[in-house]
């Protein structure tokens, strides 16, 4: 596989005199008698996706360059075609049901874009709030919101509101992140049971009667739950203490909290090779046979998306950069990802 050529040529190390052209068979003026060095292409993170109703995934793309670093931005990524698309800036960005609409944050507020028109709505002003995700029937909203944001420590955690940000309504004083059961009133949460467990848990959140019930009781936290499109698994990501802790990575769950599963090990797990840490964030495909997931590279400090099947098989890049080797051949061996 030939890698993408980035070069910064150096006039003043000429080795053989160029009038311009290139000499027969090559294809990069570099290469023309000049002396070369690599230049490395853009450092970024791509992280915090979310797989759309018709097959587009969301996510968060922040580059790392010093003139742009912290510079959030919503992004739209096919992974048929590769194709991708700047959408506006902020981060953490959830899909609507109908697939016209992204919830996503913005300094520390919850804002809502018609996809269509590029219309932009403020749905929180006041205090911190984030994490968005839309009920699987359009109408409301759940969302994390922080002691600027209530005005009360007794009231930090797990809120709704209609699709509008009207609406408020406060169930739990933990979790910083939520998904919706499809087609019923039920939240799964977490972080969470901080009063019960020396961890952070994940629980199911009844709307109806506010009855909690616990799926996890392990060493380590978890965070990022996500259902299933028919809401018979759940999928989360579990942060153990280290960069190598062999917990670290994405989890799957029946809704019960049974058959837990570990997808996608970490640098930790036992006979890793590769460098990738905090396997998380995960979202299910469409059709629940996959989910993306972001990872992070320990020795360059980037972050790309990731796919896998839902039995933990095939894993895939889906933004791999061109610097780091293993990505590139995972990409050559598997080919194009097709949902």
């Amino acid at each position: 596989m030939r890698l993408p050529s980035f070069f910064l040529c150096l006039p003043a190390l000429v080795f053989a005199s160029c009038d311009g052209a290139e000499p027969p068979g090559c294809d990069d003026p570099c290469q023309c008698g000049q002396a070369c060095i690599p230049q490395q292409p853009p450092r970024t993170v791509d992280a915090a996706p979310d797989w759309g109703p018709d097959g587009r995934i969301a996510y968060t793309h922040t580059p790392l360059e010093p003139d742009s670093l912290g510079f959030d931005q919503i992004w739209v990524l096919d992974p048929t075609t590769g194709e991708r698309e700047a959408i506006t800036s902020g981060r953490l960005p959830d899909w609507s049901p109908n697939g016209r609409h992204l919830a996503f944050v913005r300094d520390s507020r919850i804002w809502r874009i018609d996809l269509e028109t590029r219309e932009e709505r403020q749905l929180t002003v006041e205090g911190d709030s984030g994490s968005p995700a839309w009920s699987s029937d359009g109408t409301r909203i759940a969302f994390s919101a922080g002691q600027s944001f209530t005005g009360s420590r007794d009231s930090v955690g797990v809120w709704t509101m209609d699709s509008n940000g009207e609406d408020y309504t406060y169930y739990v004083g933990d979790g910083a992140s939520a998904d919706w059961l499809p087609r019923e009133n039920v939240l799964v949460f977490g972080p969470g049971l901080r009063d019960v467990s020396p961890y952070t848990e994940l629980a199911l959140l009844s709307l109806d009667d506010r009855e909690i019930t616990r799926l996890t009781d392990n060493e380590y936290d978890e965070r990022y739950p996500a259902f299933s499109p028919e809401g018979t698994m759940i999928a989360w990501t579990a942060l153990g203490e280290g960069l190598d802790n062999p917990a670290n990575g994405v989890w799957t769950m029946r809704a019960d909290g049974s058959q837990k599963q570990l997808l996608t090990p970490g640098a930790g797990a036992p006979g890793s090779t590769h460098r990738l840490v905090y396997p998380g964030h995960p979202s299910w495909s469409p059709d629940g046979a996959r989910l993306v997931y972001s990872a992070y590279n320990a020795d360059s400090y980037t972050a790309s998306l990731w796919t896998v099947n839902a039995d933990g098989s095939d894993p895939r890049p889906l933004t791999a950069p061109e610097d780091y080797p293993d990505w590139a051949a995972a990409l050559e061996q598997n080919g194009p990802f097709r949902p």
